[in-house]
């Protein structure tokens, strides 16, 4: 009896595993070096969505398409992918690593390269089984073609873009299948490496003092300058949980685009009844306005030269405010139905970095 049962066990163990197991590409196990030219007249990768296209051995694809490689990395394997990148205006590039399933892209790590208001930005994420994305790191890139290289590790992983090195983050799955998405993009050629050199641990950064609340948006401190690098939504709040009586000026460096002030907000707990100063998403447009019920209400706009860093300034007197922007004023007597309330920093659509914050002249820390 004792044997039978044994021999049940077993079975029963081999079943749920195969089951419950990932369904890997079993039948390629992290050969490496994997280098791919696309010379073929099909593709043969595993397709996750649209139809990937070869023209003269380049993958071009004017509609979103994924596809998953013929190569299954394994979990105590390092390797390093190298991916020459051609992105078009609003063009989108993904590496997908450490897929944990056979068509289908959850429990990954994601590599995101988009194109946006002639500005390029680099992200990182963790998918997991459940299809929800959470960011881990973000960038700001210059070049539009070049070099997209990324290094996996046991425990972190590294990227590279035109040579130059953004930022380390930690994984959350080890070993797997890499994919690759393309929208309005390019690619002719993947080059997949063993790399067995240590990653240090991601770059320390801690988050920001409980005087500071998020409404929307991953905030955090890295080498005293605070960011925030989720670039999915409007309208990310970060405010600061005192309320002022009375404003007598705002004062603010940053970096950028989409980013600005809220001010004069009657709750700390929403936007709504406060005003709005911040830069367009392409960061050529400087708008101010009310959030009411329906939403953000627009009062005006100044068109404005974009740079990298920006220096804006809020001057207040009686229910009016001036906008001075880089010592320049642009703009005078904007009407305002009070000046008393919570203030905050936001971003929308990219990620923003704040140097510095004075209010009524007082110098604003992250972390006290």
């Amino acid at each position: 009896m004792p044997i039978v049962l044994i021999g049940l066990l077993i079975a029963l163990n081999t079943g749920f595993y195969t089951f419950l197991s990932p369904n890997l590409i079993r039948e390629a196990v992290g050969k490496l070096p994997y280098w791919d030219l696309l010379e073929r007249p099909d593709l043969e990768w595993i397709t996750v969505s649209g139809q990937p296209k070869l023209e003269q051995g380049i993958w071009v694809a004017n509609q979103k398409t994924q596809a998953q490689m013929p190569l299954m990395l394994l979990p105590n394997q390092a390797y390093r992918v190298k991916i020459p990148i051609r992105l078009e205006p609003n063009g989108v590039v993904e590496i997908w690593f450490n897929v944990q399933q056979k068509h289908r892209l959850q429990s990954s790590h994601l590599l995101k390269l988009e194109s946006k208001h002639q500005r390029f930005y680099l992200t990182a994420w963790v998918y997991n089984r459940l299809g929800e994305l959470r960011i881990l790191e973000s960038a700001e890139v210059a070049a539009q073609n070049a070099v997209l290289e990324l290094q996996v590790n046991t425990r972190y992983f590294r990227v590279w873009f035109a040579q130059q090195w953004l930022f380390t983050a930690p994984l959350s799955y080890l070993g797997g299948i890499l994919g690759v998405g393309l929208e309005r993009a390019s690619l002719e050629e993947v080059l997949v490496v063993t790399d067995p050199t240590p990653i240090p641990s991601n770059q320390p950064w801690q988050l920001v003092s409980p005087i500071w609340q998020a409404l929307g948006g991953t905030w955090r401190i890295q080498n005293g300058v605070l960011e925030q690098i989720d670039p999915r939504d409007f309208d990310q709040l970060l405010v600061w949980q005192k309320p002022l009586t009375a404003l007598r000026s705002i004062e603010v460096e940053l970096s950028g685009f989409g980013a600005g002030v809220v001010f004069a907000m009657p709750k700390a707990n929403t936007s709504q009844g406060g005003y709005m100063v911040r830069f367009s998403e392409d960061g050529k447009n400087l708008f101010w306005g009310r959030f009411g019920q329906q939403g953000f209400i627009g009062k005006g706009n100044r068109s404005i030269n974009a740079k990298a860093i920006q220096k804006l300034r809020l001057e207040f007197r009686q229910n009016q405010f001036d906008l001075y922007l880089n010592q320049q004023r642009i703009a005078q007597n904007i009407i305002i139905r009070q000046k008393h309330g919570f203030m905050a920093l936001t971003s929308s659509l990219s990620s923003a970095r704040f140097l510095q914050l004075r209010v009524n002249q007082q110098a604003i820390g992250w972390s006290k």
